[in-house]
């Protein structure tokens, strides 16, 4: 993370690690309650809104079609993953086992 200004306008600082040879730990330090109060304002402030543009039918057609999207790119690389693992099964084995690969929300 590189220490800069942030939306609200403030410093933000690098994190703090105590332990140099691990990972450092998410932390609240360098947080005001200023900050947290002006992000509170805002996102109540705004809630409705977002919500009713959000519920918008035009919306929700348009996540379906994402999803559709999304759907149809996993569906082409699984198939073309089968594909592949086929050809190497036949180099390998002499004979094509067959892949299978389950997808999508239970």
């Amino acid at each position: 993370m590189l220490a800069g200004p942030t939306p609200c306008g403030q410093q933000q600082q690098p994190p703090k690690c105590s332990n140099r040879s691990g990972p450092c730990t998410a932390s609240s330090a360098g947080t005001s309650l200023e900050a947290n109060l002006k992000h509170i304002t805002v996102t109540l402030a705004t809630w409705d809104a977002v919500w009713e543009v959000y519920l918008d039918p035009k919306w929700a057609r348009q996540r379906l079609r994402l999803y559709g999207a999304q759907e149809r790119a996993l569906e082409q690389f699984f198939k073309h993953l089968e594909e592949d693992m086929a050809e190497v099964s036949m180099e390998r084995h002499g004979r094509a086992k067959q892949l299978v690969v389950f997808f999508g929300r239970s």
